[in-house]
C-alpha cells in the first residue's frame, strides 16, 4: 500500500493506464490476479483493477473490476485490459 501511496503522491506522479494484458499474459496463459500484479510490478506498475471482454456491452467490456474479490482464482486473461498506475519513466 505504500508504494502505491508513493507512486500517486510523489511530485512526478503516476498516471492511470489502461494497458492490454498481452502485456503481461501469455495467450491463453491461466493466471490469477495475484500473478498478473506481480507481472505488472516486473514492468514498473501496479494493478489496480482490470476490464474484462463483453462482445454485449457496448464498449466491448464489463464495467471496470477494482478490488477484485476473487483475486485467488485463476483464469485466461486474453483479450482483458488491465487499469494499472504507471510512474515515472513509464
Amino acid at each position: 500500500m505504500k508504494h502505491i501511496l508513493d507512486e500517486m503522491l510523489a511530485p512526478s506522479g503516476a498516471s492511470l493506464a489502461c494497458v492490454p494484458s498481452s502485456k503481461y499474459c501469455r495467450k491463453r496463459e491461466h493466471l490469477t490476479y495475484f500473478q498478473v500484479a506481480i507481472r505488472c510490478q516486473e514492468f514498473g506498475d501496479i494493478l489496480v483493477g482490470y476490464l474484462e471482454p463483453d462482445e454485449a456491452e457496448s464498449t466491448g467490456f464489463k464495467p471496470p473490476l477494482i478490488n477484485s474479490k476473487e483475486k485467488g482464482r485463476a483464469g485466461v486473461w486474453d483479450g482483458f485490459v488491465c487499469c494499472v498506475l504507471s510512474g515515472k519513466g513509464s
